[in-house]
């Protein structure tokens, strides 16, 4: 989501100026590709709308994007409980963990659910910090396979840079279990992957997860404008989830005859901070129509720049966020913000954990750890608090595990 990036508030503030430019992950720079509500409220849960819909297209355009919000905007949105079959999980298993980088909060978030996870299995949880760098990763994972580890998770991580060692891992018999990255065969059509497992989502793969993501902030968009939405789309060319993300947010508000990306930014992560802020002063200079922007898909670009930009501005259009992060109620606040979409990267954790056990026990893992998708905006969730799920996962993956 990736993040999930960088989802996914992939990257805290303090790390974004010095180590976006080098990451991979899927919503920090990444290198790899309910009930319901009412239908007019989340359309006009924030700011005004642009103007009314015009007939035919428009009008069904926005019910569309309506629905498919209203599906996602109740009170645990596409959440599912997770997967309840019963595990009988071995003991003394050492599992080494490696993030792309600790100074990730929700990275760090969820090492620590691997960490407590452990502790219940009565597992030795060893952590490595990839501090950003493909050497760090490499070396932790070949550092786990001289140790004879018994499983290997990472965060962030795509497969291309670190696949010798995962081919090493391969032949040394550890399952190393991925999330938030990209396996090779999902970047490099006919290739092998290399990575034991990939956790899944409520709405299938990684992708299929940042796909449904990207067509519910254009749904937004379309719907909190009434089909008028003048967008200013910042894409990071440097982060393949964000290609993956921007290409489908482009092809859904594509679908609306009223909307239209007014103006694109390319960024990388070396743009973040002065240079971002610039960037998105010139195109609100520039096109003052401009009434909603798209940050390369996450929030992480609002403090990176983006939001010192809007204030500045004369029409100060609203943002489409992702991860729903620590600043995101200010930003609500301020009328910077106008949705994010719940993100709980502790389930991951304990989705990776899962994943582990089924393997030990000669099972498949499942790919539908039922974490989803949950709108939040003016109207919507906004109980909701950062990297929070909407669901006791703890409590079904702990049945499950015969440690609740």
């Amino acid at each position: 989501m990736i993040g999930s990036f960088v989802r996914r508030t992939r990257c805290g503030a303090a790390v974004v100026l010095a180590l976006c430019a080098t990451m991979t992950l899927a919503a920090c720079g990444s290198n790899d590709s309910g009930s319901t509500s009412t239908s007019a409220s989340t359309a006009a849960s924030t700011g005004t709308s642009t103007g009314t819909s015009t007939a035919g297209g428009d009008n069904a355009v926005v019910a569309e994007a309506q629905k498919a919000l209203d599906a996602a905007s109740g009170p645990t949105g596409t959440f599912k409980e997770p997967p309840t079959g019963a595990t009988n999980p071995p003991k003394g298993k050492d599992i080494v963990v490696i993030p792309f980088g600790q100074g990730i909060p929700s990275f760090a978030a969820a090492v620590k659910e691997v960490q407590a996870a452990g502790d219940k299995l009565g597992w030795n949880v060893r952590v490595v910090d990839g501090k950003f760098s493909p050497n760090a990763w490499l070396a932790g994972i070949r550092d786990a396979i001289n140790a004879k580890a018994d499983g290997i998770i990472t965060f962030g991580p795509d497969c291309p840079p670190i696949k010798a060692a995962l081919q090493d891992a391969k032949k040394a018999n550890i399952p190393v279990i991925n999330v938030e990255g990209h396996d090779c065969d999902t970047l490099q059509p006919g290739a092998d992957p290399e990575f034991a497992f990939t956790v899944g989502y409520a709405e299938g793969t990684l992708q299929d997860w940042l796909k449904a993501m990207a067509r519910l902030q254009a749904d937004w968009a379309i719907a909190h404008t009434n089909g008028k939405a003048k967008v200013l789309d910042i894409f990071e060319t440097d982060a393949h989830t964000f290609k993956v993300m921007n290409d489908e947010f482009r092809k859904q508000l594509g679908k609306c005859p009223g909307c239209e990306i007014v103006d694109r930014i390319e960024i990388t992560g070396a743009d973040y901070g002065p240079k971002l802020q610039q960037k998105t002063q010139q195109a609100l200079l520039q096109h003052p129509e401009i009434n909603v922007i798209w940050p390369g898909g996450t929030e992480t670009l609002l403090p990176a720049g983006v939001a010192a930009a809007v204030r500045g501005s004369q029409n100060k259009p609203i943002s489409v966020g992702w991860e729903c992060q620590d600043d995101s109620k200010t930003n609500f606040e301020n009328k910077i913000l106008g949705v994010c979409f719940n993100y709980p990267p502790q389930w991951e954790a304990y989705a990776a954990v899962d994943a582990l056990i089924n393997i030990y026990e000669g099972k498949k893992p499942n790919l539908n750890s039922g974490l989803g998708i949950r709108v939040v905006d003016a109207e919507h969730n906004q109980d909701y608090q950062p990297y929070q799920a909407p669901i006791d996962f703890k409590a079904a993956y702990e049945k499950a595990w015969g440690v609740g």
